[in-house]
C-alpha cells in the first residue's frame, strides 16, 4: 500500500478536520487504514441520509452509543451539510470530540450559507497521488503525464478504462444526481471543451459560441467545476508596472488524466504540444498540492502580457519575493525560452528571488542572469524536500 504523505496528529491535537478533495482520490482508504478504531459515519448511505436530514440530533445519539471513542469521521458531509450544526454542537458541549469531516464538493455547503464550525476546524485540500507517494509504487513520469495519479487508475491494469468510469461517473452523480446543470449535454460539451483551454486563457465569448450558452452560464459551469473540486482557474499576477498583465484567467484540471480522457488523448508522444500542456497541467497540481500540504502562506499565479511575454507559475512568498516557473517539454534550453522570465524580471516594482526552467535537459545547470534549469524529475524532488518554494 501507498503511503500518504498526509500527517493530521498535530491538527486534531487542537481542532478538527475539514478535508476536501475531488472523489476517489483516496481520502477514505487514508483515514480509515490511519484511523481504524474512529466511529466511521458513511452519508453515501441513502437511508442514513435520509435519517439525519430528518432528524439530525439522531448524530449526538450515534456518538454516544459507541462509548469511550472521541474521533469522529464523517464523509461526504455535502450530502447532509445540516448536520454541521450539531457537530458544532457537541463541539461545545465535550471538546474532547475530534471530527474529520470529508467532503468531494463545496457546492451545496456553501449554497446553504452553512458555517465551517466558526474555526473550531481545520480545511485541508486532499490530492490525488504525488511524486513522493507514487514513486513508491515505481510509476514512471510517462505513465502519471498520460493517465494522471488518481489512485484506482494509475494503480490499475486498465487505468484508460477507469478514467472513462471516472467521468462517467461524475457527470452522472456528480453533475445530473445533484441537478448542478440545468442540461446534461451541454455540460457535457462544455467539459470537452473546457479540456482544449487547459494552460490557456480563458476565451469566455468563444466557448458561449461554441456549447450554444450564455456567458453567464459559461462562468456559471467552470464555478461548478470549481465546487465539485474538479478544476480550478489560475488568476493572474497583476502587479507588473512596466508590462501591464492581462486580465483573464487560466483553467487547469485537478489531475492530468482527466483533461487527457476528456479529449480522448490515449496517447501522447514527446515533441508534441499536447505533451508540452501535459507537462504544465501535472506540474501545477504538483505545486498545488506541495503548497496544500504544507500549509504554506503562498498565493500562486500565471503572468502574461499584452505584448504576449509569458510565465507560466509566478509564486508569491509570504515575505512578497516571487518564484518564477517555466514549463517546458523541450530536452535544450535555448535563448527563445528564457523570453518571459527576463521580460518580467525588467520590472522593477517587484522581488524576483528564484527563476526556473523545468524541462527535460539531463542535467540541472544555472544559466543566463540566474537562471535555473531543472531537470523535470530533479525539480519535483526538490519541491517536495522544500528546496524550491
Amino acid at each position: 500500500m501507498i503511503e500518504r504523505l498526509l500527517d493530521l496528529t498535530k491538527i486534531l491535537n487542537k481542532k478538527s478536520i475539514f478535508i476536501f478533495g475531488p472523489r476517489q482520490t483516496g481520502k477514505t482508504t487514508f483515514l480509515k487504514h490511519t484511523y481504524p478504531d474512529a466511529i466511521y459515519i458513511n452519508l453515501l448511505n441513502t437511508q442514513l441520509q435520509i435519517e439525519l436530514l430528518n432528524e439530525p440530533f439522531r448524530l449526538n445519539q450515534i456518538i454516544q452509543a459507541s462509548e469511550g471513542k472521541t474521533l469522529i469521521i464523517i464523509d461526504e458531509i455535502q450530502k447532509v451539510p445540516i448536520i454541521l450544526d450539531e457537530v458544532q454542537n457537541i463541539i461545545q458541549q465535550n471538546t474532547t470530540f475530534r471530527f474529520i469531516l470529508t467532503g468531494s464538493s463545496t457546492r451545496k455547503i456553501k449554497k446553504a450559507g452553512i458555517n465551517l464550525l466558526g474555526g473550531r476546524a481545520k480545511i485541508i485540500s486532499f490530492s490525488p497521488f504525488t511524486y513522493p507517494e507514487y514513486t513508491q509504487a515505481k510509476i514512471s513520469l510517462n505513465q502519471v503525464l498520460q493517465w494522471g495519479t488518481l489512485p484506482q487508475v494509475i494503480l490499475s491494469e486498465d487505468p484508460r478504462s477507469e478514467l472513462i468510469d471516472y467521468l462517467s461517473v461524475y457527470l452522472k452523480e456528480e453533475i445530473k444526481a445533484e441537478a448542478l446543470a440545468r442540461s446534461l449535454a451541454q455540460f457535457s460539451k462544455f467539459l470537452e471543451l473546457a479540456a482544449t483551454t487547459v494552460s490557456e486563457q480563458i476565451v469566455y465569448d468563444s466557448l458561449c459560441s461554441d456549447v450554444g450558452v450564455s456567458a453567464p452560464t459559461i462562468k456559471e459551469y467552470f464555478q461548478i467545476l470549481e465546487d465539485t473540486l474538479i478544476g480550478r482557474r489560475l488568476y493572474p499576477f497583476a502587479k507588473t508596472t512596466k508590462r501591464k498583465a492581462m486580465v483573464s484567467s487560466k483553467f487547469y484540471f485537478f489531475d492530468v488524466g482527466i483533461g487527457n480522457a476528456l479529449l480522448k488523448r490515449f496517447s501522447l508522444h514527446e515533441k508534441t504540444s499536447e505533451y508540452g500542456t501535459a507537462c504544465e497541467q501535472y506540474l501545477f497540481q504538483e505545486i498545488l498540492a506541495f503548497i496544500n500540504q504544507n500549509e504554506k502562506m503562498i498565493s500562486l499565479f500565471y503572468w502574461r502580457s499584452y505584448e504576449k511575454y509569458e510565465v507560466d507559475f509566478v509564486i508569491e512568498l509570504e515575505n512578497g519575493s516571487l518564484v518564477l516557473i517555466e514549463v517546458k517539454s523541450s530536452k535544450k534550453i535555448n535563448t527563445k525560452h528564457l523570453s518571459g522570465i527576463n521580460a518580467f524580471c525588467e520590472e522593477k516594482s517587484v522581488k524576483v528571488d528564484k527563476k526556473i526552467i523545468v524541462c527535460f535537459e539531463s542535467t540541472k545547470r544555472v544559466i543566463h542572469k540566474n537562471i535555473i534549469v531543472y531537470p523535470f524529475i530533479d525539480f519535483l524532488k526538490d519541491l517536495w524536500k522544500n528546496k524550491i518554494i
